[in-house]
C-alpha cells in the first residue's frame, strides 16, 4: 500500500470518533460497517471495501469521509476505477475545503485516468497550496507537478489527435465494458 494512502487512513482514523458531528449519531450498524470497510481498505481488499463503502454512502450520502474512502476503494482497485470520480466529487461537495486536502489530489488523478486532462490539471493545481508550505510534502509536490505536466501532454495530444482513428469493442469474447483499447 502506498505511504500516502497509509497516511490518509491514519488521518481518517480520528474521523471515526467524530461521526456524530454530521448531524445524527451513528448507529451501531453504521459503526460496524465503517470498521469493516476501513479494515478492508487498509488490507487492500478493494472488492470488500467497495461493497461496504457503497452501503455506507447509501446510509449517509452526505458524509464526506465515507465518499472519499469509497472513492479510494474504487481508485485503487483494478476495475471500475472511473467510478471513483463520483465519490470524490460527492466528498468534495460535502466537505469543508481543508477537511480532506488529499481529496483534490486523488480527484485530479482520477480525472487523468478518465482522460479529462483539463479538469485533472485544474484540480491538481488547487491541491498544490495544501502541500507547498509543508516540508514533508515536497516529494508529493514533485509528483503533483509531474502529473500536471502529464496532463499538459494529454491536452496537447488530444488537440493533435488523428480523427481517422476508430476504437471498436470486439465483443464479449475479447473485451469487457472497461477501457481495454491499449493493453500491455
Amino acid at each position: 500500500m502506498s505511504s500516502f494512502l497509509k497516511i490518509s487512513l491514519i488521518f481518517f482514523a480520528f474521523s471515526f470518533a467524530t461521526l456524530s458531528s454530521y448531524g445524527a449519531k451513528a448507529s451501531k450498524e453504521e459503526k460496524k460497517l465503517y470498521k469493516k470497510a476501513k479494515k478492508a481498505l487498509s488490507k487492500e481488499q478493494y472488492l470488500d471495501a467497495k461493497e461496504n463503502y457503497s452501503k455506507l454512502v447509501e446510509l449517509v450520502p452526505t458524509n464526506d469521509i465515507y465518499n472519499f474512502e469509497a472513492g479510494l476503494s474504487y481508485y485503487f482497485s483494478d476495475f471500475e476505477r472511473n467510478k471513483s470520480i463520483s465519490y470524490f466529487e460527492a466528498a468534495l461537495a460535502n466537505s469543508k475545503e481543508d477537511t480532506i486536502p488529499e481529496l483534490k489530489y486523488y480527484l485530479g488523478r482520477a480525472y487523468h485516468l478518465n482522460s479529462d486532462f483539463e479538469k485533472s490539471k485544474t484540480t491538481l493545481n488547487e491541491f498544490i497550496p495544501f502541500i507547498k508550505s509543508h516540508k514533508a510534502g515536497q516529494e508529493l509536490l514533485k509528483e503533483t507537478n509531474h502529473r500536471i505536466h502529464l496532463n499538459d501532454n494529454g491536452i496537447k495530444f488530444n488537440a493533435e489527435s488523428n480523427n481517422n482513428i476508430k476504437i471498436k469493442n470486439l465483443g464479449a469474447n475479447i473485451n469487457s465494458s472497461e477501457r481495454e483499447y491499449a493493453p500491455v
